[in-house]
């Protein structure tokens, strides 16, 4: 069974979060009226917050463990944030469950690595070069892409 008061009430702090990030300087009347306008906005699917909506989107994830929504900020890990589920009690970065999960490389050096592994003739030294990386390291990156 769905809880839509606590689903809601996720989706609103979220929305006063970003809008906290983006609206910096505002009184906090002028905030709670950015936050409900632009929690209106997106309730209603209106396309012109399409940008912020993705942005929030990508910061209310759902555990890659037990799938569950009820997922809290639980500080930075690495340069990524961290989340924390209260159903399940274990905590996971955006990375986690993909090609780049345990990966110190950014999204640029994996996009790289995938381009020479379906390419022909792009030796791993060549693809290690690209991206600052040692032979063995390119060997992992490619073969973790091979396996997905």
């Amino acid at each position: 069974m769905i809880n839509y008061n606590t689903t809601n009430s996720n989706l609103k702090r979220g929305i006063c979060n970003y809008s906290k990030k983006t609206c910096k300087g505002l009184s906090r009347p002028e905030m709670k009226f950015v936050c409900d306008i632009t929690y209106g906005m997106l309730a209603s699917g209106s396309s012109m917050l399409s940008e912020q909506d993705k942005n929030l989107q990508k910061e209310l994830k759902s555990c890659p463990h037990c799938k569950s929504n009820n997922v809290v900020k639980d500080g930075v890990k690495r340069g990524k944030q961290r989340f924390l589920c209260h159903d399940c009690g274990r905590t996971f970065v955006t990375t986690t469950g993909t090609v780049m999960e345990n990966s110190h490389f950014g999204e640029s050096a994996w996009k790289t690595a995938v381009e020479d592994t379906l390419a022909e003739n792009v030796s791993l030294d060549k693809t290690g070069a690209k991206i600052n990386a040692s032979h063995s390291t390119s060997f992992n990156m490619r073969h973790k892409i091979l396996l997905v």
